[in-house]
């Protein structure tokens, strides 16, 4: 949908007007219960509506709404936005504790609560409060933010991803995309993201140059990785033998990250980034070249991001 979005704006904001309009609201979660288990509806509502909100923020002004329909989407937005607290979605589960890393490797904790479904909605939330310049959403974006950075630690490895067992690279590689997605939102406003400095002491720049090398050598988040945090049936043992060259064999490898292009993919993803922090890597290939990456099909917007970070490197430009 976010693909399909970005040649016609309308499809989302048809999307968005029809739970606006709804008499019961569809984007409400099941309780999780002992007889549900692992709560999908908890998983994937925030999850649409932080992915879909990002989108709605950047086309915005191509949305076309009469003026009671823009107030009415923008008040559900802005309501489910607030009204997502990230309960624990596993019954019996407990919250992440962000004072404490270690917390995350338990199997009685709920690493969703603090990772992918609450940064979803958090960069939705800055995105949406930029927009409608709403200072109360950009706090709680921030906030939410914050609670899914404080675990990526002082080298700049994201622990919660980095647990994920054979899917480590998978994991870790797909959610560094809203760095960069950060970088270009907080430009306008004179704000240099990369050098922001994370809970733990690690600056943006440092989690990103991490994950570069991960890409070269998925080694490098074993002692991690190991614990199979939510990953239990593809642990890491799948691939702790395996050689770089193996490993790019597997179906680890190949359901994330495009390695066949090499570092067209990464710097798709990161071109401010790359530019800036990696400029011998930036010069392999011309401006044109990536642009045409990202038109391709291995180019097109993850399920996982509302908009494309080269989409918003290339709008600033």
């Amino acid at each position: 949908m976010h693909y399909a979005g970005t040649n016609n704006p309308q499809i989302i904001g048809d999307i968005l007007l029809s739970w606006a309009s709804a008499k019961k609201d569809p984007m409400i979660a099941k309780k999780t219960t002992k007889a549900i288990g692992y709560n999908v509806s908890g998983y994937d509502i925030p999850s649409t509506i932080g992915t879909f909100v990002q989108f709605y923020a950047v086309w915005y002004n191509e949305i076309n709404y009469t003026k009671q329909e823009r107030d009415l989407v923008n008040t559900y937005l802005k309501q489910k936005l607030f009204d997502q607290k990230f309960k624990v979605l596993n019954h019996g589960t407990r919250k992440c504790k962000i004072k404490k890393l270690k917390s995350i490797y338990s199997k009685n904790t709920g690493t969703n609560n603090c990772g992918n479904i609450r940064m979803k909605v958090a960069v939705g939330e800055i995105m949406l409060g930029f927009r409608l310049e709403d200072q109360k959403l950009l706090d709680k974006g921030h906030e939410d933010m914050y609670v899914v950075q404080a675990f990526i630690n002082k080298d700049g490895i994201n622990i919660n991803h980095a647990s994920r067992g054979a899917n480590t690279v998978n994991y870790s590689w797909e959610y560094t995309g809203y760095s960069s997605i950060l970088a270009e939102v907080y430009l306008p406003v004179g704000y240099d993201y990369f050098e922001h400095t994370l809970p733990r002491g690690a600056k943006v720049k440092d989690y990103l140059k991490f994950n570069y090398r991960l890409l070269k050598n998925f080694k490098l988040t074993a002692k991690w990785a190991k614990y199979n945090v939510g990953s239990m049936s593809n642990p890491y043992k799948k691939i702790s033998k395996l050689t770089q060259a193996e490993y790019l064999q597997t179906e680890y490898a190949e359901n994330v990250y495009s390695f066949k292009h090499g570092d067209k993919e990464f710097i798709k993803s990161h071109p401010r980034f790359t530019k800036k922090y990696m400029p011998k890597v930036y010069s392999n290939f011309s401006e044109e070249e990536i642009k045409k990456f990202y038109k391709s099909r291995e180019g097109q917007i993850s399920a996982n991001k509302g908009v494309s970070s080269y989409g918003l490197y290339y709008g600033n430009n």
